[in-house]
């Protein structure tokens, strides 16, 4: 009952801002806050696209691979 699931359920980039890397940073700046609050104990997306199933994998990796250093 004192825990946080957090959830998800869109994020988009509208077509002129795409490919610059805005949706990496958001999702970045999102695991961070999350990372530092102790409530917070699941992270969910409901239904994500493909597109965002990558980006996810991506930086989900990259935290892992860098001991908690996300360059997203």
């Amino acid at each position: 009952p004192n825990d946080i699931r957090l959830r998800i359920c869109q994020f988009f980039v509208i077509p002129p801002f795409q490919r610059r890397g805005l949706g990496r940073k958001l999702y970045g700046e999102v695991i961070r806050g999350v990372d530092k609050n102790d409530r917070i104990r699941e992270t969910t997306v409901e239904d994500p696209s493909q597109e965002f199933s990558n980006l996810r994998l991506s930086c989900d990796s990259e935290l892992l691979d860098s001991n908690k250093k996300l360059n997203c």
